[in-house]
């Protein structure tokens, strides 16, 4: 048996086990918490709402546990299940089993960890990478694209299991927009066959307007951040032989452009694509610190320097919130360590 033979019955092993948790939960009535990561995007947020539905559907009862209201960039998704918010004083009530999305461990969950934490079981569904002990419950295949490639996986097993359809028309269109964001509208070298083909059969399924979900997710903007995006261009640097590009988002320059703060990483992925750039690292200056978008290419582990300071994600791209730290500080300790970083990956 191949290598790739023995990580596919792994990974395959490894969703039905979750299965078995998910449809013993529904036949038990069980209460399940789902936790995307903080400052969930397109991805964690549709893998949650999607996740919530089905298990509902098997008969589960089920809470979806935010951080935050879902940003501007995702109003246009359906919402399957009113969010909580621990933080604005909703109440998390007692669950049989909590579910990370998007997410393998609670440092990532922030303050809603201890929830997670106080279930009864915990399970995991995630893409990134890891390093530790997992779950027993956890499917993590870190060469899937997104989260809501995984869900979709496990899904249609339990459609198989149970005999009857569980995707429905919401489903498909919160998996399509974790799917297409996370692939980078299916240009990223995460992009295989497998989710091509999830993404033809959920539109020969359902009539899902393209159009006008990728405008909400990608297109639609406004007058300040286009304005605020000319002055992340403008101010920023190259560095170590015009392999790096270092740019930097202030407090001062969101408020200036009254633009909402949940959409800046983009940049970081623009900043990526000029010429002869391997590594790009975008500082944005947050009430309590700042946040690092790290964004690589081929020859450069995003998640491995993101790990330096605590934070995390893909090899192409990951990212890091430091805390109690000014803006040019974070800066100034960035520059020295990628061109450490730059040098031993060589």
């Amino acid at each position: 048996m191949g290598v790739n033979d023995q990580g596919k019955n792994r990974h395959h092993d490894a969703a039905q086990t979750v299965v078995e948790l998910f449809l013993h939960a529904g036949a038990e009535g069980w209460c399940v918490g789902i936790f995307p990561h903080e400052r969930h995007d397109a991805d964690a947020y549709g893998a949650a709402m999607s996740m919530s539905a089905v298990l509902e559907a098997v008969g589960c009862e089920t809470v979806v546990v935010l951080d935050m209201t879902a940003p501007p960039s995702l109003n246009a998704l359906p919402i399957l299940k009113e969010p909580l918010i621990p933080e604005r004083g909703d109440s998390v009530p007692a669950l049989d089993l909590a579910l990370a999305v998007d997410c393998y461990e609670a440092s990532r969950l922030g303050k809603r960890a201890p929830y997670y934490v106080d279930a009864l079981y915990q399970a995991v569904i995630d893409h990134h990478l890891y390093e530790g002990d997992l779950l027993p419950y956890s499917y993590i295949d870190v060469h899937a694209a997104a989260a809501c490639e995984l869900c979709y996986v496990l899904i249609d097993a339990m459609e198989q299991r149970v005999g009857r359809s569980l995707f429905t028309k919401d489903i498909a269109v919160l998996l399509l927009a974790g799917i297409v964001t996370d692939t980078g509208r299916y240009t990223y070298s995460n992009t295989t066959p497998r989710v091509m083909r999830q993404a033809a059969t959920l539109i020969e399924r359902f009539p899902i307007d393209l159009p006008t979900l990728h405008y909400h997710l990608f297109d639609k903007t406004t007058l300040g951040f286009l304005q605020l995006r000319g002055d992340v261009f403008q101010n920023a640097e190259r560095s170590c032989n015009d392999h790096v590009i270092i740019a930097h988002i202030s407090r001062e320059m969101i408020d200036r452009y009254d633009i909402q703060d949940d959409d800046l990483a983009k940049l970081a992925s623009e900043l990526r694509f000029v010429e002869g750039t391997e590594v790009v690292l975008l500082h944005v200056e947050t009430p309590t610190g700042v946040r690092i978008n790290i964004r690589a290419g081929e020859n450069f582990n995003a998640a491995e320097f993101a790990r330096r300071y605590g934070g995390g994600g893909h090899a192409r791209a990951a990212g890091v919130t430091i805390k109690d730290i000014t803006l040019e500080e974070a800066m100034a300790m960035t520059r020295r360590d990628i061109a450490e970083a730059l040098v031993s990956s060589e």
